[in-house]
């Protein structure tokens, strides 16, 4: 939950997917739905590179652990 958190709390910066502006290859794009108690909160996190910020993956090792997508 700490690290889903960092989404919800800006540590990780969300934006609307429709004002961010188009990157050069090559960048990373990551898309989020978290439903809890009913509400329902997404966004799209986006940078340039293709490493994963270090929370992000942790949370998708805690969610889907062995994922390919949180190797270093």
């Amino acid at each position: 939950m700490h690290m889903l958190a960092v989404f919800l709390t800006g540590g990780l910066p969300s934006s609307n997917h429709k004002r961010l502006p188009l990157l050069q290859p090559p960048y990373l794009t990551v898309d989020w739905l978290m439903k809890s108690d009913g509400s329902l909160a997404s966004g799209r996190y986006q940078a340039p590179g293709t490493a994963l910020p270090a929370p992000l993956r942790q949370l998708i090792n805690t969610v889907m652990p062995g994922s390919y997508c949180a190797q270093p």
